[in-house]
């Protein structure tokens, strides 16, 4: 079973000065974007869009 994700658009990063760049869209970096802009920050989230648990091609176990 591969994982394959597909391009898709998305919005354009700003041009001025952003206060926080958050890498990874999990629950740690979106609640930490989301404590930043609650406290009126200008914040980008970057993720690669891969989910977490993928399964794995085989079992290593053996």
């Amino acid at each position: 079973m591969s994982l394959r994700t597909s391009r898709c658009e998305s919005d354009g990063l700003p041009v001025e000065t952003v206060d926080a760049v958050v890498i990874g869209g999990g629950a740690a970096g979106l609640n930490g974007a989301l404590t930043s802009a609650r406290s009126r920050r200008s914040v980008v989230v970057t993720d690669s869009r891969i989910p977490p648990h993928v399964p794995a091609r085989r079992d290593i176990g053996a």
